[in-house]
């Protein structure tokens, strides 16, 4: 999710987070996909394999080898948004791709959309999203929000259906839509929620292209933050207080994200 949202809001587990679209268009976007009869995404068992989830963080350029020669060993990849083409391009085929973010532009992550993979997508994605997918084998999921009521997603499913919680960021909901499935074990690839080198992302990703930079400290040691990331930094450290015990979380790279598991730190110090 990028800074340009203003709109504040309160997911079902209390979080707050940004939203970058009208609350009519959010809600109409979940009213057009679920009217889709996509099979949703159902819970399973816990399962002892580890997977990677693989962010566009800079960091990813300096770890690619590295998930390059686990893959070949079987590792089995999970991509978000625009780290589908990146893993294409680098001889990675990814077994699952998922999506959150609700503007039209982010269909363009999925043009390349390939047989062998299964799209996860969340309800509040644009129509353009699903249009794109709809040959390719496609999966619904649901988050928890203030902005839509429980009654749509009730009168539809009838009350069954599964919401995925989370924070404002694909990958906040990546991490616990895998254990859901089952894979407790997760190891994280461009995670990393600051500018390493004036870059945000491993590639080119405009609409992140702008916005103040903050100061975080942790250990003392500093990033470099738009405000998207330190947001998605504070959710991922309330995400392992609160839940941590569910995960066995190996973040690479050297990044924000990386520095807190390691240095188990309970807040961030913002300049």
């Amino acid at each position: 999710m990028s800074d340009n949202t203003t709109t504040l809001k309160e997911d079902a587990q209390g979080n707050q987070y940004k939203l970058n679209m009208p609350d009519e268009v959010f809600i109409e976007n979940v009213k057009s996909s679920i009217r889709r009869q996509l099979p949703q995404v159902q819970p399973h068992e816990l399962n002892d394999k580890v997977i990677a989830i693989v962010g566009g963080g800079p960091s990813l350029d300096e770890t690619i080898d590295d998930l390059k020669e686990k893959h070949a060993n079987g590792m089995k990849v999970v991509s978000v948004n625009g780290t589908h083409d990146y893993l294409l391009e680098h001889g990675i085929r990814p077994s699952v791709h998922i999506q959150v973010d609700g503007r039209e532009f982010n269909a363009r992550f999925v043009e390349n959309w390939q047989k062998e993979t299964k799209y996860i997508i969340a309800s509040q994605c644009h129509p353009k999203v699903f249009d794109t997918l709809k040959d390719a084998e496609t999966y619904i999921f649901h988050c928890p929000s203030a902005v839509v009521p429980r009654k749509i997603l009730d009168d539809y499913y009838f009350g069954n259906y599964f919401q995925v919680p989370g924070g404002s960021t694909v990958m906040l909901r990546a991490i616990p839509l895998m254990r859901m499935l089952g894979f407790k074990k997760q190891e994280i690839y461009g995670f990393d929620s600051c500018i390493m080198g004036k870059r945000h992302h491993a590639y080119v990703q405009e609409e992140n292209d702008t916005g103040p930079a903050t100061t975080v400290r942790v250990n003392g040691k500093e990033f470099f933050c738009f405000a998207w990331m330190y947001s998605q930094a504070e959710d991922f450290l309330e995400m392992v207080k609160a839940v941590g015990d569910e995960f066995e979380l190996i973040v690479h790279g050297d990044g924000l994200i990386a520095h807190i598991l390691e240095s188990s730190v309970n807040e961030l110090e913002v300049e």
